[in-house]
């Protein structure tokens, strides 16, 4: 199978370049640097070569639209991976479980209703529904619900875009595993701050969360990305991301890659 990956798309692209290179060349699958120029030059027809890229949310979400002849082309269902399409599979070990989606022109017309309905916090969490991340999820004082604390007309203009509100939570440690066929395959600790990874090994309590849940759900794509955390409640599911457009962090690529190439084929 051949890889487009995206190094641009993410910190430090030079070491992402080379950790992908490295995992690809093991298992014998072909690689192409992709950026934004490739749409211009025309893309390539791969006939019945697999092809699967990784890289920016936005190149991702554009090809599943614009390439349906690419197998599998990228791992980026928007309608599966909406927060309001898996939040009630995921159940109690959800960490938003308390949450209304609205429009967020409605939320922010009039606040108080929804912030009643959730208890009245003085902070609320933020985030679109869809998983395109129209804008990145914030905490809010509940004084502070406004289109443009939420960014409206930077990073979008849909004023009826939907959003999930939650009451704002104390939360510690972060995760993401990649999740293949139903099984975790790799995962990483990371600083939701910076961003960047944190020296975790792949296993422990956060492992065995994410492999209970992996396994008790439908998947909402063959591969996905789980963020985990822990709170004073246990571990709890943050949120599902779109494979193809999700940092990887510290994850070790070699099995992922692996497991994909053996799900595909």
């Amino acid at each position: 199978m051949r890889w487009l990956i995206e190094p641009q798309a993410f910190t430090n692209p030079k070491v992402y370049h080379e950790n992908f290179k490295i995992a690809l060349q093991d298992q014998g699958h072909l690689y192409a640097l992709w950026n934004d120029e490739c749409w211009d030059r025309g893309l390539p027809d791969f006939h019945e070569e697999k092809v699967l890229f990784h890289g920016s949310l936005g190149n991702a979400a554009r090809i599943t639209r614009e390439c349906p002849t690419w197998t599998p082309g990228a791992y980026c269902n928007v309608t599966t991976l909406a927060f309001s399409h898996w939040a009630s599979a995921v159940g109690d070990n959800l960490l938003n479980l308390n949450h209304r989606i609205l429009p967020a022109n409605e939320l922010v017309a009039n606040p108080q209703v929804t912030l009643k309905a959730l208890g009245s916090p003085d902070r609320v969490f933020v985030r679109p529904d869809s998983p395109l991340k129209e804008f990145s999820g914030r905490l809010l004082p509940a004084d502070g619900l406004t289109l443009a604390a939420l960014d409206h007309g930077f990073y979008f203009e849909d004023e009826t875009l939907p959003v999930m509100v939650s009451p704002a939570q104390n939360i510690g440690k972060e995760w993401r595993f990649v999740v293949v066929n139903q099984e975790v395959v790799t995962g990483s600790a990371y600083n939701p701050a910076t961003h960047e990874r944190i020296p975790d090994g792949f296993n422990g309590a956060a492992l065995k969360f994410a492999v209970q849940v992996a396994q008790e759900i439908e998947s909402p794509e063959p591969v996905y990305v789980m963020d985990v955390c822990i709170t004073q409640g246990g571990f709890k599911v943050i949120e599902f991301n779109p494979f193809s457009g999700a940092s990887l962090y510290g994850c070790d690529l070699l099995p992922l890659v692996k497991a994909i190439g053996e799900l595909l084929g």
